[in-house]
This record gives structure tokens, C-alpha cells and sequence, in this order.
């Protein structure tokens, strides 16, 4: 998306020190700040930073060499400071308004080294690449070919090495609320850059590293790979059955490696009368287990009016967020369904009460479909504290296919909400769609879902 000329500031990939998605890196564990995509390149606006993956730059006395070419965006003189995380000073690279190439030798490398490109104007930067003078870590690419029971794991290959190791595994709870590896496969010898992994269940979300091997000396492992089966075509839905005064059977065709399938129904509602009318209004009363002090957690699922949260908590009539570990999984998250948000010229409000565990901050983000592109049209942030406390977030510019998004903005910290409410103001004989139906079927929408 956008262009060196013009990059795409409405959607970004960066914000403010937050990962980045592998599907623009090849290689996850990338994150930033300011950072846009700009037609295969990365835009970093003045004072913008783009940090990679942590790597292992033990090797050759701990001396590595960054490589990467980068251009200004508007013309004038810029810098580019590469300098290690934590350090208090870096190595600083002019650069113009034409391409160029720069090398910049770093010292001091660890088993788990990171460094940072900070950006002192607006510039465009690309082909990165590190050099540690010795074995390097691979680069792990996406899972591919799956079946119901199997998939291949895949890396990039690297020179003067014997052969890989892979590990492959869950992540499941221990005895004191810990997440800990469950291994299927650990330090699998391969000398290939791919390896097809049989005996799985795809009920479970799964895992892989791989590391390099020469002679004797194993690398660190590689940034952690989600393992997402890649989308088949929806179940054909068929008429619904065994009609009744209070519900209805719906029927669908299986498809091949869904597990589940996620149906959603849309419901209309035709206003009698002018009032406001609440898509979304729980106290997420279900949940019944765990506590502030010890919520249940999970790595991903679906709440109350069909939000999907990623590393969702829950804590006795309290559902929650809990970013205590962002580096093995994505940023705590929740996302509602796609709503119709136009009545009213497209003013709705959300509203829940929220408490932290410790005083923290987070992000409420409204979106808009243009076509089948999601587009940012609103962020407010806000500051959570030990209290529970009652929020309300007034936005416009909502429209028939529009969404919103809570993020937990910072390591370490679990939000918890309770009597959570979107709404908007319904005039006579308006009808809003409910959530947005998925195909254009006759009365309901079905996709094949595979948890990830």
C-alpha cells in the first residue's frame, strides 16, 4: 500500500513501539514507531524508529555489520541513527534524496541483540540485512500445505550451515498460570529448508522456531512462527431447518482442516418509534471463574456480541486484556464485529466501566470498510487506573461496514472491563444491520474458522 511518493499515512504500521505485522517483514518480531508502508519500503517519519527482531550477534567477538539503503522522502538531508537498544549513542548516516547503500560496522553483540534505525526526518529505508561475520539465525517463513492432520514449515536458507533445528510446539497453562512450551517436535535435526509436521490437531494453536547448525554449535532460535492453516473457500450455506416461533437449525457443507466453523446471523431491527438502540450491551455475567488477583487466561476468543479478543482474560463477571507477554504472542486486543454505524450521520457512542491492575494506558480505534480495505477514522486514548472507573467515547463517522478496536498499549499490564455498550440513535422505520454477513447468502453468513 501507498507509494515512495506517497506513502499510506491513513493506515499505519507502527504506531507507538508496537509490533509489526510478519506479513509486511517476512520475518516476525519486527516492531516501530511512525512507521508506514510506502510501495514495498518502509516510511519512518522524523523521529520515528524501526526496530528488528532480536538475533543472536555472539559471534565474531560479538561484531556485526548492518546493511540496509534508505532515501529521503521529501528531498531535503536527513539521518538515520543505528544504534543498539539501551546504548546512549549510535553511529549516524547522512542521507539524501537519492537512494544509497550504507554499512554500518556495530560492536558489543550478544546472544540476544537488538538495535533500533531511528529516523531524523521523514525517510525511506529497505533491504535490510545484518552481518555477523559467522553462523546466522534463519529467517522463518509461513506455514504452507496444510491438510487436516499435517503442514510444512518453512525457512529461509542459510550459507555455511550443516543444518537446521526445529522445534514445534503449544503453549499451554501450567499449575501457577504460566505459559510453557508443550513440545511435538524439539531440536529436530533437518537439512532441508522446510519440514512437513504430522500427528496435529488443529483445535490447538501451534508454534515453530528453527535455529542453524554447523559442527557442533546450535544458533539461537529464530523468531516464533504462528502456524495459520491458509483459507479455503466458505461452506456453501444451505436453507435453514426446523423452523420454529424461537430459533432455526442452519445448515452448511463441511470443508476440508476447519475444526469449527463460526456462524454469524444478522439481525434487523425496524424502529417504531425514535430511540437509541444498543448493538452491543453486556456485564459479561457468564463468566464466573478467576479473579483480578488470578483471571483465567487464554491466547484467543470470542466474547460477548461476537467480539474476538487475542490474549482475552476473564475474572468473575469482568472480561479483560492481558499484554503480559507480547513477544510470544500478538499485542492484547479485542475487536467487535463489523457494524452499520451510518444512522444518526454516523455518530454512535461506546461505553464500559475498566480497572488495571496497575495504572496503564490504552487505545480505542474506529475503522471503516472502503471496499474490502479496512481504513482508520478515529483513535482516542485513555488512562486506566487500580479503580474501576466509567468510560464513554463519542465518535462519528461511522458507516454501514464499520468496526472498533481496544488495544492495551503497554507490556506487562491486564485491563479488565464490565458493562460494556455500543449504541446509536434510532429514527422511525431505520433498519441497522446487526453484523455484517459474511456472503451473500439468504438469511445467514458461514466461514470455516481455524483458531490461531
Amino acid at each position: 500500500m501507498g507509494s515512495e511518493d506517497a506513502p499510506d499515512l491513513q493506515n499505519p504500521v507502527a504506531t507507538e513501539s508496537s509490533p509489526i505485522s510478519s506479513d509486511l517483514t517476512n520475518t516476525p518480531g519486527w516492531s516501530g514507531t511512525l512507521v508506514y508502508q510506502a510501495g514495498g519500503c518502509a516510511y519512518i517519519q522524523m523521529m520515528g524508529m524501526l526496530m528488528p527482531p532480536v538475533f543472536d550477534a555472539s559471534n565474531n567477538e560479538g561484531n556485526y555489520t548492518v546493511k540496509f539503503r534508505a532515501r529521503s522522502q521529501d528531498g531535503s538531508d536527513c539521518y538515520v541513527v543505528v544504534t543498539g537498544y539501551g546504548a546512549y549513542d549510535g553511529v549516524t548516516e547522512t542521507v539524501g534524496s537519492e537512494w544509497s547503500d550504507h554499512s554500518v560496522l556495530m560492536s558489543g553483540g550478544s546472544a540476544a541483540t537488538m538495535f533500533y534505525f531511528l529516523s531524523i526526518g521523514n525517510v525511506l529505508i529497505d533491504d535490510i540485512f545484518v552481518d555477523d561475520g559467522g553462523v546466522s539465525v534463519p529467517s522463518p517463513l509461513s506455514a504452507t500445505e496444510f491438510t487436516s492432520t499435517s503442514f510444512k514449515a518453512n525457512w529461509l536458507a542459510v550459507d555455511n550451515v550443516d543444518a537446521y533445528s526445529l522445534n514445534v510446539y503449544t503453549w499451554v497453562m501450567d499449575e501457577e498460570t504460566k505459559m510453557t512450551k508443550k513440545y511435538l517436535i524439539q531440536g529436530a535435526r533437518v537439512e532441508d529448508t522446510s519440514y512437513t509436521v504430522t500427528g496435529i490437531d488443529f483445535g490447538t494453536p501451534y508454534y515453530y522456531t528453527v535455529a542453524s547448525i554447523k559442527g557442533d554449535v546450535v544458533t539461537a532460535e529464530s523468531a516464533q512462527v504462528t502456524v495459520v492453516p491458509e483459507c479455503v473457500d466458505a461452506p456453501v450455506a444451505d436453507e435453514a431447518s426446523v423452523v420454529t416461533a424461537t430459533g432455526f437449525v442452519g445448515n452448511w457443507s463441511s470443508v476440508d482442516i476447519a475444526t469449527k466453523y463460526y456462524m454469524t446471523v444478522s439481525k434487523y431491527h425496524k424502529a417504531q418509534n425514535t430511540f437509541r438502540y444498543k448493538l452491543l450491551d453486556t456485564d459479561y455475567s457468564r463468566y464466573t471463574d478467576g479473579s483480578i488477583g488470578q483471571p483465567v487466561k487464554e491466547l484467543a476468543g470470542i466474547t460477548d456480541g461476537d467480539w474476538t479478543a487475542n490474549m482475552p482474560v476473564y475474572a468473575n463477571g469482568m472480561f479483560g486484556l492481558n499484554n503480559q507477554d507480547p513477544n510470544l504472542f500478538k499485542t492484547a486486543s479485542m475487536m467487535s464485529p463489523v457494524y452499520d454505524l451510518s444512522h444518526d450521520n454516523g455518530r454512535f457512542v461506546l461505553g464500559f466501566h475498566a480497572v488495571g491492575n496497575k495504572n496503564l494506558k490504552a487505545t480505542v480505534s474506529t475503522y471503516k470498510y472502503v471496499g474490502d480495505v479496512p481504513t482508520l477514522t478515529a483513535t482516542k486514548d485513555f488512562d486506566v487506573t487500580t479503580q474501576l472507573k466509567e468510560y464513554s467515547f463519542d465518535f462519528d463517522g461511522g458507516t454501514e461496514q464499520s468496526f472498533i478496536t481496544i488495544t492495551l498499549n503497554e507490556i506487562g499490564d491486564i485491563l479488565y472491563f464490565d458493562d460494556m455498550c455500543v449504541s446509536v440513535n434510532l429514527y422511525k422505520e431505520y433498519t441497522p444491520l446487526k453484523s455484517r454477513e459474511l456472503e451473500e447468502l439468504p438469511r445467514f453468513g458461514v466461514m470455516s474458522w481455524q483458531p490461531s
